[in-house]
């Protein structure tokens, strides 16, 4: 819409200064065709205009004249007489200025930026007082410093006018206009469109029509004189070089927009044999014969792609008419840059001064930029088309969300409710299933296939196995060695346990059942990744442990909310895969072995050697290096702050490297004699206090001291939060 506002408001412009300018129809208008060439104050010639001149500007020697003469005396018509007349070069690209019986007379025209030549046409105003005769003498002084300079294309026109007669104004109007436009547009284009690129790189065609607007820049600056400013009596040069680059990022734009691949490389031949040929010719006499013949080549060569593009669209059934606008802007503003092309090979101007080549930039910039605006639009309106599918897909996901919690919450209840009949059924039961041996490939009960062995304790195995109807990979665990039915009676409580929290930093049970067999079997979430206690290599690595207490927290947290103790909470029951922690087994194989007096497994510890101390399991509690001091009393004793004093060890041992405790500070605290709680400040020096405090907190001996798992969590996620607002 856009490109349509801009290029209708063009053509009005043009309408109107084509037809609203200039003096009335019935103005008289001579022209002066025959002129008198001097050089150097001496007569070289008669001359008839049109005519170019380059040479009879050049001596024997082949030395060239910097300066020429056209002299004429011009019969004034009596009605033009008295009246203050305007001279007028329709098409001298050069610097002059007219002197009328010895007189300099006003240019009308301001120089273009002190250069060596001058916008078209040229007007200059002869005062009534020097019409007062019948005829005035006329010179006119023109600096020779290019080539075109030597090009008189039109007889200088005299008018009894102002400002020059209509032909001339329209001319030198529709020039303006186009020129500036022409360099609105491009600089315009370049900005947005490069901008646009450079803030999504995947939008290859914003880039190329970037490259394209900021390469066409020069060409229109050249018709309004600024490029002698940039680049002095070189600017032929650099407007050859630049519009081949121009031409080439055309057919890159073009095969970019629209997803038609990549062109071929020969297209930058159209680039680099201007750029090579500028080289060779650089100068002001010579690059107009050279650079700028191969330049329009290139152009025209740049044509067959667009046109094959424009063609091949058009056969399209429906037709990409974006695409054959698109594609048909540079042969279009080839057309209307036609008279210039015949202008630089030397071979006259049939314009008269008019000069097409600014109003072929504007027609491409319009015409490309429309279609990038309408491919835009048409993008936004897709992706409000897709917000809308997008809402009333998440919509219906919110819908079914809650009928997929609903039926989690209720797999959860019944999974609970069999658990528990389970745990009943086999606590009274007197009968004890022989233990259950898998091996790769075997079907649990026609819906799980065993894949590997996970791991294998004393007391239970764990497999990896794949659900049968979705392929869906869990972790199944089944109890290996049973001599009673408590024992089995267990695996189903950790099961009914297990199922009562959702949280992400819990495994999820999803099954419990026994086979025909009467393995008792439950199948949980698997975790593809390590225990926590199988990465003691990153221990002490703060930034990496942080995150992982941060969940240990969050799940002990969602544990005890629903009044649950785990019981066996250390580094082995802490699942990791990737950046994501995961609280496993509930106690039970924990506890498959209890101790009737604390003095038990004191001794126990005592006469085990070190290594076997530090993991031993099947204690009152669980794991003895990281189980609380009331703990050690027995299995009702054990509280939520019995879990936190575990989570204390893990988090003191993850953050330092080294264990709170060792075996002998184990055995006086199980046999009442606790020591202080160490410090992990000594230990680990730069981190934050807050965090110090909570671990100590965790470690102290009064269970009532401690905090909850949730104050843990709290304290935790906060002090993250403070770094990353520092940060």
């Amino acid at each position: 819409m856009t490109g349509r506002f801009a290029a209708l408001a063009l053509v009005l412009m043009l309408l109107a200064g084509l037809t609203g300018c200039g003096a009335p129809p019935d103005e008289k208008v001579v022209a002066i065709p025959t002129w008198d060439l001097e050089i150097g104050g001496r007569r070289v010639d008669s001359v008839t205009l049109p005519a170019h001149l380059e040479d009879k500007l050049v001596d024997r020697s082949g030395a060239r004249a910097g300066e020429y003469t056209l002299h004429a005396a011009v019969p004034v018509p009596r009605e033009m007489r008295g009246r203050d007349l305007t001279l007028v070069l329709p098409s001298l690209a050069a610097r002059a200025h007219v002197i009328v019986d010895d007189h300099h007379v006003f240019a009308i025209d301001a120089p273009t930026f002190g250069g060596y030549r001058e916008a078209l046409p040229q007007r200059f105003r002869i005062p009534a007082e020097r019409s007062d005769e019948g005829s005035i003498d006329v010179e006119i002084v023109v600096t020779n410093a290019w080539l075109p300079a030597a090009w008189v294309d039109a007889a200088p026109r005299l008018s009894a006018t102002l400002d020059g007669d209509a032909a001339t104004n329209r001319v030198r109007f529709a020039n303006l206009v186009t020129s500036l436009a022409g360099t609105m547009a491009t600089i315009v284009n370049a900005a947005m469109f490069g901008g646009l690129f450079l803030i999504d790189r995947r939008r290859r065609g914003y880039g190329w029509q970037g490259v394209q607007s900021l390469t066409a820049i020069p060409l229109s600056a050249f018709m309004l004189g600024i490029t002698q400013r940039w680049f002095g009596v070189y600017d032929t040069v650099a407007m050859g070089v630049s519009l081949g680059v121009c031409a080439a990022a055309s057919v890159e734009y073009t095969y970019a927009q629209f997803d038609l691949g990549r062109p071929r490389r020969a297209v930058w031949l159209i680039a680099i044999v201007p750029a090579l040929a500028s080289v060779v010719a650089p100068g002001p006499f010579v690059a107009p014969k050279v650079v700028v013949p191969i330049v329009l080549v290139a152009v025209t060569f740049v044509l067959v792609p667009h046109v094959a593009v424009a063609v091949r669209a058009w056969r399209q059934r429906p037709r990409s008419w974006p695409l054959v606008v698109s594609s048909l802007a540079w042969p279009v503003g080839t057309l209307a840059a036609y008279p210039d092309c015949i202008w630089w090979l030397g071979y006259g101007d049939p314009a008269h001064g008019l000069r097409g080549a600014a109003l072929a930039t504007v027609i491409v910039a319009v015409v490309q930029a429309a279609t990038l605006l309408h491919a835009h639009a048409a993008s936004l309106r897709r992706a409000d088309d897709l917000n809308v599918e997008l809402a009333e897909r998440v919509r219906a996901l919110e819908e079914s969300n809650v009928e997929v919690k609903s039926l989690n919450d209720e797999l959860r209840r019944q999974i609970g409710a069999r658990s528990e009949k389970l745990a009943e059924s086999l606590a009274r039961s007197s009968a004890i299933a022989q233990p259950l041996a898998l091996r790769p490939g075997d079907v649990i009960e026609d819906r799980y296939r065993v894949v590997r062995e996970l791991g294998a304790g004393g007391m239970g195995a764990v497999y990896l196995v794949e659900r049968i109807r979705d392929a869906r990979r869990f972790a199944l665990k089944i109890q290996t060695s049973a001599d009673s039915p408590e024992a089995l009676a267990r695996l189903a409580r950790e099961a009914q346990l297990a199922s009562q929290v959702a949280h992400p930093n819990i495994v999820a049970v999803v099954d419990v059942d026994v086979s025909q067999s009467g393995v008792l079997y439950i199948v949980m979430e698997h975790v593809d990744g390590k225990s926590l206690a199988d990465m003691h290599d990153r221990f002490g690595d703060v930034a990496w442990a942080m995150p992982i207490l941060r969940q240990i927290a969050d799940g002990l947290a969602a544990i005890h909310a629903k009044s649950i103790v785990h019981r066996d909470m250390k580094p082995g029951n802490v699942l990791v895969a990737g950046d994501a922690a995961k609280i496993a087994d509930f106690g039970i194989s924990a506890r498959a072995r209890e101790w009737s007096e604390p003095d038990e497994l004191a001794t126990t510890l005592d006469a085990a050697p070190q290594s076997s101390a530090l993991t031993l399991t099947g204690a009152v509690m669980g794991t003895p290096l990281y189980m609380a001091p009331e703990a050690a009393r027995g299995a009702r004793y054990a509280t939520a702050a019995s879990d936190v004093f575990s989570f204390g060890v893990i988090a003191f041992e993850v953050l330092s490297g080294k264990l709170p405790f060792d075996a002998a500070e184990v055995v006086a605290r199980l046999r009442g004699r606790s020591s202080p709680a160490p410090s992990l400040r000594a230990v680990c020096t730069h981190l934050d206090g807050a965090v110090v405090e909570i671990v100590e907190r965790c470690l102290l001996a009064d269970p009532a001291a401690r905090p909850t798992a949730a104050e843990i969590a709290r304290a935790l996620h906060r002090g993250a939060e403070e770094r990353t607002a520092r940060a």
